[in-house]
């Protein structure tokens, strides 16, 4: 509460009409608070030592009045100094009580842009008639306690309301901008700068600059935003009192101000600063003498601005779920490669159980010749006793000069002959790492090995538990099983071997059994007799693939294996 001075001794008020002899001089009236609150008791009016309590525009407001002496007294309002008669009253006369605290609601009725100053007059219940007429005389209260100014409006309401809007709407464009700009690293404008699209490269040119400025930019765009907030809240507040100016600076706030602009520019952020960089390079230059030293200070206590960085893992997951232009099988190829060094040996290699492999003993006849060709494995594992023991590797190619006389010969021959290079991996090596060491050893096999421990030994011991190829890493960067045109047409060179065995033999039983003849006669027949067979199997062969279908059921009945690597 707002202690008033004594009014003898401050304003030296003495009524100007003759007291009553029964009055005495100490029932004069005395007031001891004098507050002047909006007309719903909401707000303090402002008040000025050299001017008094400021108005402003209103006309209606609400006092509180206590002190002693103060029933049959009333009061009025005067808009000229000095002057306290019923024809200068510019309110009605308000009749004071004596309650400890009185309340009063005033209301000017003939106040005027003109009047700058009103003043407090204190009327004695006094009534003086003359001529038939009543007249009210009564006492100016001196001092700025009782006297209220009126400021003179600058803007018109129009312009008030105009401006309130602007400031909200410019306090909306810097908050949209602290999101979608400060959400872009320099290292995403920096990419969107080379890239193809032409817009994205203008844009990103236009908002690199300003990024780069990182804190200074933040602190310029955070100061503007508040400072519209500031501004707009109080213009308002001239427009509006109380409740309804704080309700409606909240609405502002909240919707043009925060909610919607940052819907706006998380979405649409690069292209909208990229419009209005030179609006932020205007408010970076105007709130530069604060914002500047404040982005300094953060840049070295902070350091250099630090971008995201993600895990293959993350990046994975992110490419399998944002709308970009890649396609399925590209995606696969990307997210296969990301994964080479999680994934170990032992998911893709092949059991030992599977794998197909010669004994080192086994004769190269036209029965093993058959059987490889079958299968049709470029590189074949030959083991010695068990299907653990492996001593090497044998390609299909070895056995294509392979003649009848050979027949003796055993697969170690082969081996030892012509003695392929191999690699060896562990089951719990990453793909990645065994991808490295094929193409740096110019390898297409290895033998897969783990550790275990046997029944009978306590010390772990390395054992053989299956195969890994060049295309099974292939296949899981792929993510897809590799069917090579060798694997298609793999029957076409199975009949084909056939049909050069049948030649083999049957020139070779011609040679020893038809001695007696003629040279010109034993070449005539084996002539015929090769054009005949000839002519046979080709019959043969065309009636098994003539369609499509017989084509892929002589595929499935030969059981052929898709891990065929050239």
């Amino acid at each position: 509460m707002l202690n008033i001075l004594h009014v003898l001794s401050k304003s030296k008020i003495i009524s100007t009409t003759t007291l009553s002899p029964l009055q005495s001089i100490n029932d004069k009236p005395f007031i001891t608070q004098f507050l002047v609150f909006s007309s719903n008791s909401e707000t303090l009016f402002g008040f000025e030592p050299k001017h008094g309590w400021i108005l402003n525009a209103d006309k209606k407001f609400r006092l509180y009045i206590s002190g002693f002496n103060l029933q049959n007294n009333s009061i009025a309002f005067s808009a000229l100094q000095d002057e306290c008669t019923s024809n200068d009253f510019i309110s009605p006369i308000y009749n004071l009580s004596s309650a400890s605290i009185i309340e009063l609601d005033v209301h000017l009725q003939r106040v005027s842009k003109v009047h700058s100053s009103i003043f407090l007059c204190l009327i004695p219940s006094i009534e003086i008639s003359l001529n038939n007429s009543l007249l009210q005389n009564g006492t100016q209260l001196k001092g700025p306690y009782f006297t209220f100014f009126r400021e003179k409006t600058t803007l018109p309401l129009a312009a008030k309301i105009c401006l309130v809007l602007m400031l909200f709407v410019f306090s909306g464009f810097f908050s949209g901008l602290n999101l979608g700009l400060m959400s872009l690293s320099v290292d995403d404008l920096r990419l969107l700068a080379e890239s193809d699209d032409s817009s994205m490269r203008y844009y990103a040119k236009r908002v690199l600059p300003l990024r780069k400025r990182g804190n200074f930019l933040l602190c310029s765009i955070v100061l503007a935003n508040v400072l519209s907030n500031s501004l707009g809240t109080v213009l308002l507040d001239s427009i509006v009192h109380g409740l309804f100016a704080v309700i409606g600076s909240t609405v502002m706030i909240v919707l043009l101000g925060e909610i919607i602009p940052q819907a706006i520019c998380s979405r649409y952020g690069l292209v909208i600063g990229a419009h209005t960089h030179l609006l932020t390079w205007g408010s970076m230059i105007v709130t530069g003498i604060i914002s500047y030293p404040l982005g300094f200070i953060l840049n070295k206590i902070l350091g250099q601005e630090v971008t995201a960085s993600y895990t293959r893992d993350q990046i994975t997951r992110m490419l399998t779920k944002i709308n970009a232009d890649i396609e399925k099988p590209e995606l696969d190829v990307i997210t296969g490669i990301l994964s080479l060094r999680k994934n170990t040996v032992r998911e893709a290699m092949t059991l030992l159980p599977d794998v197909y492999m010669l004994d080192k003993d086994r004769k190269t006849d036209a029965e093993l010749l058959l059987d490889v060709h079958k299968h049709g494995y470029s590189r074949i594992p030959v083991y010695s006793n068990e299907r653990s023991n492996i001593i090497g590797i044998v390609k299909l190619r070895d056995f294509a000069l392979i003649t009848p006389e050979q027949y003796h010969l055993t697969v170690k021959h082969v081996l030892e002959f012509h003695n392929h290079p191999y690699g060896h991996a562990k089951a719990t090596d990453s793909l990645y790492d065994l991808m490295q060491e094929f193409l740096k050893a110019h390898w297409h096999i290895a033998l897969v090995q783990d550790i275990r421990t046997e029944e009978d030994q306590f010390d772990p011991v390395s054992t053989t538990v299956g195969i890994i190829t060049l295309e099974d890493v292939f296949e899981e960067i792929l993510q897809r099983e590799i069917i090579e045109e060798t694997d298609l047409f793999s029957i076409f060179t199975f009949w084909l071997f056939l049909e050069y065995l049948y030649l083999s033999m049957d020139l070779y039983t011609l040679a020893h059994k038809k001695k007696t003849k003629t040279n010109d006669d034993i070449h005539g027949q084996e002539k015929e007799h090769l054009i005949h067979q000839g002519d046979y199997k080709n019959d043969q062969w065309q009636q098994r693939t003539r369609s499509p279908t017989n084509l892929s059921h002589s595929h499935s009945d030969t059981n052929i294996n898709d891990e065929f690597i050239i």
